[in-house]
């Protein structure tokens, strides 16, 4: 019996000692999905495109970053709206509140830099 107790204790002990606080790793934002509101290029607001209103991005805690059209009813027909596929993404942490995006081919390369900017994510 006293050796059930000790293992138990010891197996208590060892889950204590190896959860972690560090939350670099696995952030709590960007994770979850996105919705395109408006568009910026160098400095300048651009017209958001037909398939904006449409398109949820999304940033998973494994850095995956993927998104899916949200309801195909509302685009005219014939238009044809990208969509990322999550294997082809990636997104990392370049500092405090600023987010790259990679493609799979390519992880040096960031292709789109993200900012959090209140409770928005700037691309």
């Amino acid at each position: 019996m006293k050796t059930r107790r000790l293992i138990f204790y010891i197996l208590i002990v060892s889950l204590l000692f190896s959860c972690s606080s560090d939350n670099d790793s696995n952030p709590e934002f960007p994770i979850g999905e996105w919705k395109v509101t408006k568009r910026v290029v160098s400095g300048q607001e651009i017209e958001l495109n037909v398939c904006d209103a449409h398109v949820i991005y999304f940033f998973r805690d494994d850095f995956v970053l993927g998104s899916y059209l949200n309801n195909q009813n509302g685009i005219p027909s014939g238009t044809a709206c990208l969509i990322w596929m999550d294997f082809l993404y990636k997104w990392e942490i370049i500092e405090e509140n600023k987010f790259g995006q990679t493609h799979a081919c390519c992880p040096d390369n960031i292709i789109t830099i993200y900012e959090k900017v209140g409770s928005k994510l700037i691309a």
